[in-house]
């Protein structure tokens, strides 16, 4: 049997973690130095079941998803598999992560209404938000807005204000 098997990664990963994407990257490279380590004579077969068994049946999963979304995902090395839980989790959690930002979201005091505009829009796209929650987007302006008379106005207007009408208030 491979020497390898002795060694097992003592970083764990949470993939389904707000934060999985950095404890992937700690556990990759305990994984890498194995992989390149101890098990460096091994066949790249061995390096990826074993990889796989390390992983877990959930990253197992993520990356099948990943296969069938793209047929042309080939996975034959160890690389390969990392590279593909990668992107896995930046897709995963990226928009989680997009989504805090939009809603921490505020006007920067020396900030015109175009930039703080062309931000929302940008954080509202990278967040993923659902269809029919462009609502959201007229929130964001109205209460990340900086000047008070204009938020006044805005939050006086009933909730059918769409973002073109909060945008002539805020200019």
């Amino acid at each position: 049997m491979a020497d390898g098997n002795r060694y097992v990664p003592q970083t764990k990963v949470n993939w389904s973690a707000n934060d999985a994407y950095q404890q992937f990257r700690l556990w990759r490279k305990e994984v890498e130095r194995i992989i390149n380590g101890p098990m460096a004579k091994d066949s790249d077969s061995i390096k990826l079941n074993t990889t796989y068994i390390w992983a877990g049946a959930y990253a197992e999963t993520m990356v099948e998803a990943r296969q069938a979304e793209d047929a042309s995902l080939k996975i034959e090395n160890v690389e390969q598999l990392l590279d593909c839980l990668s992107q896995c989790l930046t897709h995963k959690t990226f928009y989680r992560e997009a989504r805090e930002e939009f809603y921490k979201l505020k006007q920067s005091p020396d900030e015109n209404t175009t930039r703080f505009y062309s931000r929302v829009i940008e954080l509202y796209k990278l967040a993923e938000f659902p269809e029919g929650s462009e609502f959201l987007v007229v929130d964001k302006l109205i209460h990340g807005c900086t000047n008070i008379d204009c938020k006044r106005k805005l939050m006086a207007c009933d909730k059918s204000i769409d973002i073109k009408k909060c945008l002539e208030y805020l200019r």
